[in-house]
This record gives C-alpha cells, structure tokens and sequence, in this order.
C-alpha cells in the first residue's frame, strides 16, 4: 500500500501574510489540491497582525470550500491561557485543555457562530499547538462536531467516540504507506519555504489527496493496540526533539 497525504494550513485569518499566501494559493489551485484550512474564528494573537485584513475574507473562504477544500475550526481567539500540555502531552500551553466543559463549550459555540454569521460550517476540529483534552470532546461532541486533525498514528481511527485524521508532521518525509498529515504556518515562512513546498508537491502530487477522499475510501476503525504504541512511540520522540531543541537554543 503507497502512503497518503494530506496538506494543512494553520492559522488562517484575516490579517495573516497574505503576500506569501497568494502566491501559494495559486500554486494549490494549479495543482488542483485541496487542502485542510484551519481557520481562527476571532484572532487575537498579535505574531498574526501581519498584513491589513482583507475584506472578503468570508468569501474567499467559501470560494475554497465550495472547490473541495476543508476548512477546520482553528480555536476561537488562538491566545494561550493554560500551560496544560492536553492528550497530546506535547507543547506547554493551550486555549482549552485545563478549563471547564462549559467554559470551552461557550468558547467554541462562540466560534462556531461566527462562521454562521458568515454562512459556513466547519467540518473538523484543529486545536492550537495540538493541545486539548476530554472536556473539549465532551464540549465538541455536543455542537455536533465529530472530527479532529490531531492525533499519533498511520491510518484514521475512533478513540472517544469521535473520529480522529492523524496529524505527525511539518513537512513531507517519505513513508512507505499510511495516511500522513503534513502541516503547514505560512505565516512564518521565510525566503525558499514555498519554492521547497512546490517541489514536494512535484515529487508527491500522486499521493496527495483531501479529506473527502479520505472520508469516502476509508473504514474509521476503533483506536487499537497498534496505534496505541505507534502513538506513544511517537509522542516520546517528538518530545526528545523539542527537548533537543530547546536546549540548544537556551
């Protein structure tokens, strides 16, 4: 079985880089992929007060919904209130993990009203620095969203009554089957970082696909024995990295 990949951007809003993104959305749309979008409903995070906002914002994002790409609820104001590292054990800091269901409930519906009032519906889940936890299913499940980007493993599953898109990297790596997440923060792009995308995608385009291809083709089994180890196996190294990381540049 050859791998598959999807494609996801994070942190799309109305004042990102759009000098970088419109070059990358024509580079998408020539290659007819279809990505997953995560978009912050109500950004408040300043590191994304990059280019003015643009005002029809909305309306590019139902342009790309209507052509087949996924947008994802990315948040809600994308600004960090706890140091809880959520399931995920990853990064220290989060939007959701650590408060309570009705608090995050609120948070979400908050969201969630917001692409209403612009006539969209999010069809997945994407938690800011991949950290929340039971209380935001729990919150999730009663909005009726069922879907998460996030999660260690190589194929799709359930875990928690709610069906789970693995998420593992930031860039594409060759592997030998699977269903392979690779994320993407174009706002932090430097000089070179499309031109590496735009071979990637040369080299992989048979292999990319979107959700929907995922979601038509795919039996969602039960979270097993084997995505439990694949998961921690993967959670411990990618922790040692950040470990790693942060030593040398302390």
């Amino acid at each position: 079985m050859t791998a598959k990949y999807l494609i996801r951007f994070d942190d799309i809003c109305p004042t990102m880089n759009w000098d970088i993104w419109n070059e990358l959305e024509a580079v998408l749309i020539e290659n007819e992929i279809k990505p997953i979008i995560a978009v912050i409903p109500d950004n408040k995070d300043k590191s994304f007060f990059i280019n003015e906002p643009v005002s029809d914002f909305w309306a590019r994002l139902k342009k790309w919904q209507e052509n087949g790409w996924t947008i994802g609820l990315h948040g809600h104001h994308h600004q960090y209130v706890t140091q809880d590292r959520g399931l995920l054990c990853l990064k220290k800091q989060s939007e959701f993990a650590g408060i309570d269901e009705e608090t995050q409930y609120h948070k979400l519906q908050s969201g969630l009203n917001i692409f209403k009032e612009n006539n969209l519906t999010p069809e997945i889940w994407v938690a800011p620095s991949n950290s929340f936890d039971l209380q935001t299913i729990k919150a999730l499940k009663r909005l009726g969203l069922n879907l998460i980007s996030d999660g260690f493993s190589f194929r799709p599953f359930r875990h928690h009554d709610m069906n789970w898109i693995p998420h593992q990297v930031w860039r594409f790596r060759p592997f030998p089957f699977g269903l392979w997440t690779v994320c993407y923060h174009h706002n932090t792009w430097k000089p070179g970082d499309l031109e590496q995308l735009i071979k990637d995608i040369k080299k992989y385009r048979h292999q990319i696909i979107s959700l929907q291809d995922v979601l038509n083709h795919s039996e969602i089994k039960e979270r097993n024995y084997m995505d439990v180890m694949f998961h921690y196996t993967y959670c411990g190294a990618m922790q040692v990295k950040m470990w790693l990381n942060s030593s040398l540049n302390s």
